[in-house]
């Protein structure tokens, strides 16, 4: 799978259909690509404690000091728990 930029497509490759708007297949085959990364969220690293189940408090102990995160944080040193 890729990341395309949809708004670099040229649009006046488009037509109507019945209705339906249709664009030529290697009008998408050939859209930029986008530079991306993925991201590890805070509720899946390697580097993460959570404590109490009830009211989930989620800490990260990459650091010296602990200090609270919340789930869907992330950061550049996330790693997945099951790379581990």
């Amino acid at each position: 799978m890729r990341l395309i930029d949809c708004d670099r497509i040229n649009s006046d490759r488009f037509w109507l259909d019945d209705n339906v708007l249709v664009m030529a297949v290697s009008e998408i085959d050939n859209a930029p690509t986008i530079d991306a990364v993925n991201v590890v969220r805070c509720k899946d690293c390697y580097f993460v404690n959570c404590y109490d189940e009830l009211l989930p408090r989620y800490e990260c102990a990459r650091m010296l000091s602990s200090f609270q995160v919340k789930p869907d944080d992330y950061c550049s040193y996330g790693k997945y728990k099951s790379d581990f």
